[in-house]
């Protein structure tokens, strides 16, 4: 006699065994197939945050060089880009200057602008904590070299605060030259050099306001090689055969009397600042007229009205 119980619930048993084997033999399945279709997921190489390709990267650090340091592309020689500990790096081989390296995330998202670790010592110390030495009339010394993008920064964001202040600080503007057996180098090659001679004539020539011009229109117009002064000096309607006069009889006396003042001072650092004998790493706080003013204005005893002025 049959136990139409017992048949049902065996019936039942295999139905669920059944159902269960399908249902794990589906999911194997589904799962293959989401893989099949994000392989990333298997990998933990730093490849799979890549969002943007090279030519991405490239584009972006052309625009970088041009418009974040305002130099000129005629200058860049070959630009690659590599993968390196996670990051890209993008490497600028530039005319007559020592090359320049930028890095990115992987996702493009991110520009990292390296620093020199003592730098960022600007960010540890605020600005109304450092140290400076008081004076009646401030005295501001920069050093730079006259192509470095960094000088140019630093130079573009101070110049401002001189017009500003104007002749209520001392303002010294110097040049970073190395001198070897009667000859001059510079870290950024001998249109470095020339450059320097160029600008300290218009000073010397000129005077301050016309230099600041002659600078500030250089570094914007004729990026890194400063080719294109001679159009700087016909816009500012200047004597160009002044000038040359000047390069050719005081150059070699210029660049020796830059040479010795870096080297007293034992400065080599392109840019330094110097307020009232004490170098401030504030000067790397580039394109921030505002902090330059605030540690300029610092070092008054009694500070004048322009420096409530906020520059932005």
């Amino acid at each position: 006699m049959f136990n139409f119980n017992e048949i049902r619930n065996k019936t039942l048993y295999n139905h669920k065994r059944d159902y269960g084997f399908f249902l794990m033999i589906f999911s194997i399945l589904f799962l293959f197939l989401f893989l099949y279709i994000k392989p990333d997921l298997l990998s933990f190489n730093s490849n799979i945050y890549t969002i943007v390709n090279e030519s991405v990267i490239l584009n972006t650090s052309l625009e970088l060089y041009s418009r974040y340091f305002n130099q000129n592309l005629d200058s860049i020689n070959n630009i690659s880009v590599k993968l390196e500990d996670n990051l890209y790096n993008v490497n600028l081989n530039i005319t007559d200057s020592n090359p320049i390296n930028f890095y990115f995330t992987l996702d493009g998202k991110y520009f990292l602008d390296v620093y020199d670790i003592n730098e960022l010592i600007l960010l540890l110390n605020p600005i109304d904590k450092i140290n400076i030495n008081q004076s009646d009339k401030p005295v501001v010394d920069l050093y730079v070299m006259s192509l470095c993008p960094y000088s140019n920064r630093a130079e573009e964001t101070i110049f401002p605060v001189y017009y500003l202040l104007k002749d209520k600080v001392t303002w010294n503007f110097n040049y970073i030259i190395k001198e070897e057996n009667n000859s001059f180098n510079s870290l950024y090659g001998p249109n470095d050099i020339s450059q320097t001679i160029r600008e300290i004539c218009v000073l010397k020539k000129y005077g301050l306001e016309f230099y600041i011009s002659f600078v500030n229109y250089t570094n914007y117009h004729c990026g890194g090689t400063a080719l294109c002064w001679e159009d700087v000096i016909n816009k500012l309607k200047l004597n160009i055969s002044e000038i040359n006069s000047c390069y050719e009889s005081e150059g070699f006396n210029i660049l020796r009397n830059e040479s010795e003042k870096s080297l007293k001072v034992n400065i080599s650092k392109s840019p330094t600042m110097m307020i009232n004998n004490l170098t401030t790493d504030v000067i790397y706080n580039y394109n921030d007229s505002e902090n330059y003013k605030k540690i300029i204005c610092s070092a008054f005893n009694s500070p004048p009205e322009e420096c409530s002025i906020i520059l932005n």
